[in-house]
């Protein structure tokens, strides 16, 4: 049985077929009809031709009316299905479908499906409607925030994208509509069909679309609106509807180094990501993968988040991890977060005594004050201190080796050459942290030319004159201000801010920092009517720069002479920072590359990385010009603990030797599920055209209504339209003569 389908609020516009008729009815009744004597001659010659003449306006009447029926059809855009008229009409429809495949579209939906099950069964019966013998192509676009196209353009090739949906599971990586629709962007521009598309299809997670405010969104708007001005356009909801979602969104140390026979504390974040309270929670911490705790967390409120403590004390030195895993939820990818860490026997530090003693009193050293605040903790002398400092006079200096080294020091030194400062700069470059106490033994005439250098060199601004005079103590006096609490190195002071206050400085260098690089970084500055900069850091290649513009010791400053162990705190903290860098490279997220330094004496022609569930890959060392070796793998794509291993250099048979641990992450806020509506989106994007549904089954929603793709019947309308009015022209030129 033939089916015809046409848009059926088109059909109201058949109503201008009757205006030719209406014309035709009133011209009849125009004229009055007064008979006179000259006229019967004329209407007696009309009476013979009256007949041929109203054959001819009826045949008029007909074409006109058939030219505003066929008008009126073609925009309708009328097709026929399963139908052996069907073949006349080709559609040659370009649907082009992308996919959300995310890991927040595997939360369940529903009681048994998730997102991504309603998107595939979405997909399915948009493919059904394709007639590839007749035009119709289809390109397939899978999207996180790496979006892959599939294209299956002929029989064959639908049936492998019906195949692949069928397997398709989620990514790790997180959603990204901007990057996705920019990928159909370049299929829409080289498509030559006449007809197109576009559904996108996702769970509409908030956190996957440009905030209005944010720098591209301008961007992504003109993409957008070109789409929708190009295609039909369809955004399709499949998320469920009052989304939900646990989430180990955070696991970290409470120090920044870990060393061997001290108890570590760690901080387990757990984040509730919907709108209503969860009680009961049950957080589990492990150690190489051994549990060591469990902890029940009595309640979560809505949209926020509890933090669970564990503590651990390692015995051995070397590559660890732990995790933190919570039980079961909708969404399973986040409900376990990992954190690699290297134990540390012993960090070495290298301190360049600028200032030694005299006759041998070691207290009154330069460093002196520096060197006891690194074996001290809150715990006093209780517990052995895991930095272990070599004080050093400036001669000897010149001779050291600085790759042994996990931090160099240098506390008011004043003499440098281009030798030592070209050492310095490839240990920086190369990973390492170098910290640089002022005062006034300090050439600053020097400094600018061998370790500022314009801005190319290590010290990250340009040394001025001295500010603030010893001899005038009483009206000399600066303090901390414009202070940023949340570096790290003032982590002991974001609950006690008011020790800040007691920091008290009479002299310090001046410094000018260019602000405006991204390198650089002013921590502190004093309260002086320039604030200068107190305390600044520099990225410098791999490594990290430091700069206490005032001296270690207590000739500029008290800060040594507090009671309350201020000093300390802060000494001990920039010393976890400065050590921390290997944190940046050994836990990251999914997608982001793993990445570390080789050491010359660790350097190996071969290095063995397995990933949690996949087979080894093998590494060689990149030389990088001024950095050393590093080793790099950017496939990512596996949540869990990559093991780095070094082959042995002969062929003597030893097993590998384990160098390193690496974690890697779901992001976090892919676990926040909370969704954007369709009026937000109508709000944001005023002048874009789309249609907003409903994958699932909802009481009140926009259900999606998945029609057959329209054909190119329109064509052959407009076709005949164009026929109708050459042959309506015809008839009436034609007429005309006749009269």
């Amino acid at each position: 049985m033939e089916k015809f389908f046409v848009n059926p609020g088109m059909l109201w516009f058949t109503l201008a077929a009757s205006v030719p008729i209406i014309i035709h009815l009133l011209n009849k009744q125009r004229y009055k009809k007064i008979e006179w004597a000259a006229m019967k001659f004329l209407l007696n010659a009309m009476k013979k031709t009256r007949r041929r003449l109203q054959i001819e306006n009826i045949l008029l009447l007909l074409v006109r009316v058939l030219i505003l029926l066929l008008l009126v059809f073609a925009v309708a855009r009328p097709f026929f299905q399963s139908s052996t008229l069907s073949a006349l009409t080709t559609t040659d429809t370009h649907l082009i479908v992308v996919l959300d495949n995310s890991f927040s579209m595997d939360n369940k939906a529903g009681i048994k499906d998730t997102s991504l099950d309603a998107a595939k069964n979405i997909c399915q019966k948009l493919i059904s409607g394709l007639k590839i013998e007749q035009g119709d192509q289809l390109s397939l676009i899978l999207f996180d925030d790496r979006p892959s196209s599939i294209k299956g353009e002929g029989t064959i090739q639908l049936k492998y994208v019906r195949d692949y949906l069928d397997n398709l599971v989620v990514t790790k990586r997180v959603t990204d509509v901007f990057e996705a629709l920019k990928a159909a962007k370049e299929v829409l521009d080289k498509s030559s069909n006449s007809r197109k598309q576009v559904y996108l299809i996702t769970d509409c997670q908030r956190n996957g679309w440009p905030e209005r405010n944010a720098s591209g969104f301008g961007d992504f708007k003109e993409l957008i609106t070109d789409i929708a001005g190009k295609s039909i356009f369809n955004i399709v909801d499949v998320g469920a509807k009052d989304p939900s979602n646990l989430t180990v969104s955070a696991v970290s140390m409470k120090k920044q180094v870990a060393g061997i026979n001290e108890e570590i504390s760690f901080e387990v974040q757990v984040s509730n990501n919907g709108p209503s309270p969860v009680t009961a929670v049950g957080v589990n911490f492990f150690v190489d993968g051994l549990k060591q705790g469990a902890n029940i967390v009595p309640q979560i409120n809505g949209n926020g988040l509890n933090v669970v403590m564990f503590s651990h004390t390692f015995r051995e030195a070397g590559p660890h991890f732990v995790s933190a895993k919570i039980d079961a939820s909708d969404l399973e990818a986040d409900n376990e977060r990992f954190l690699a860490l290297d134990v540390r026997e012993k960090v070495s530090i290298l301190c360049v005594d600028g200032d030694p003693s005299p006759a041998g009193y070691i207290s009154d050293s330069e460093s002196y004050y520096f060197t006891v605040a690194l074996q001290l903790s809150k715990d006093a002398f209780s517990r052995h201190s895991v930095f272990a400092v070599d004080q050093m006079t400036p001669v000897a200096f010149f001779g050291t080796d600085l790759r042994s080294y996990d931090v160099v020091v240098l506390a008011n030194l004043d003499t440098l050459t281009e030798e030592k400062v070209a050492s310095l700069e490839e240990y920086v470059n190369s990973g390492g942290s170098l910290l640089v106490f002022l005062g006034e033994k300090v050439d600053r005439l020097i400094n600018n030319e061998l370790l500022y250098k314009n801005g190319a060199g290590l010290l990250p601004g340009e040394l001025g004159d001295i500010g603030g005079n010893m001899a005038d103590m009483e009206n000399s006096i600066f303090r901390i201000t414009d202070c940023d609490i949340n570096h790290p190195i003032f982590k002991p002071f974001r609950q006690r801010k008011e020790y800040l206050a007691r920091f008290i400085y009479y002299q310090f260098y001046k410094m000018k920092v260019d602000e405006k690089r991204s390198d650089v970084r002013v921590i502190a500055r004093y309260d002086d009517p320039d604030k200068s900069p107190a305390i600044v850091e520099k990225q410098f290649g791999l490594g990290k720069v430091m700069v206490f513009t005032s001296t270690c010791d207590d000739d500029w400053n008290i800060l040594p002479r507090l009671e309350a162990g201020e000093y300390v705190a802060l000494m001990n903290e920039t010393m976890n920072y400065l050590n921390s860098k290997p944190f940046l490279f050994k836990n990251v997220n999914v997608g982001e590359p793993l990445q570390t330094v080789v050491k010359v004496e660790d350097y190996a022609k071969n290095f063995i990385l397995t990933a949690p569930k996949s087979s080894s890959v093998s590494l060689r060392p990149i030389e990088v010009k001024n950095f050393g070796f590093i080793l790099l793998h950017k496939n990512t794509e596996e949540t869990g603990i990559y093991t780095l291993e070094k082959q042995a250099a002969d062929a003597s048979g030893q097993p590998p030797q384990m160098e390193s641990l690496f974690a890697v992450n779901v992001n976090p806020k892919e676990g926040i599920l909370e969704k954007i509506s369709e009026a937000e989106l109508k709000d944001m994007l005023p002048e874009v055209k789309f249609s907003f549904s409903e994958g699932l089954e909802r009481e009140g929603g926009k259900q999606l209504d998945i029609k057959p793709v329209a054909s190119s019947l329109w064509k052959y309308l407009a076709y005949a339209v164009l026929a109708l009015i050459l042959v309506e022209s015809f008839l009436t030129m034609t007429f005309t003569r006749k009269m």
